[in-house]
């Protein structure tokens, strides 16, 4: 928690950041001058009027995954409750993240089996499940992501005429 406490404040990780630089015998100038830019580039976003709505979204976007992964072991003959649903995913993505995979590879998945296998779910429906919720959820959004992203690099540089060439 200390970590995100740092990142959500620029000034902090810049200066965390020169410190690790400095820790680092002062190699990798380049690199370090690049995350310093990205730490200061974060400042509009930690603004109230940004990060409160995005938060609230994220908590939305959280509670409807939660409550697909809920109607579909109830599609798959699970007898579970919405809340006990959720909380599953919710920790099984929570762990994923503490693996530090990208997308929280093979951690997620482990743990919603293994907690579904907890609430008695048999292990075939439990990886299907599984399976079937990382599909629809991370990548999904992963195909969304690369289909949206060159239309949002095309639209920023029309916003930010000079940008690339102020980097």
């Amino acid at each position: 928690s200390l970590l995100v406490w740092v990142i959500c404040r620029p000034s902090l990780l810049e200066a965390a950041l020169g410190s690790i630089w400095w820790l680092s015998g002062k190699r990798f100038s380049r690199l370090f001058v690049k995350l310093r830019r990205v730490a200061r580039r974060l400042t509009p976003f930690m603004k109230p009027g940004i990060l409160i709505p995005a938060i609230g979204l994220g908590v939305i976007g959280w509670a409807f995954e939660g409550i697909a992964f809920y109607y579909l072991l109830v599609w798959l003959g699970v007898d579970i409750s919405v809340w006990a649903a959720s909380a599953i995913f919710l920790i099984a993505i929570l762990s994923g993240a503490l693996s530090g995979l990208p997308g929280g590879l093979g951690g997620t998945e482990a743990s919603a089996v293994a907690l579904l296998l907890l609430q008695g779910v048999s292990i075939d429906t439990a990886i299907l499940a599984t399976l079937i919720i990382r599909v629809t959820t991370l990548w999904f959004a992963v195909f969304i992501g690369i289909l949206t992203f060159p239309i949002a690099e095309t639209l920023s540089g029309k916003q930010q005429p000079g940008h690339a060439a102020n980097d």
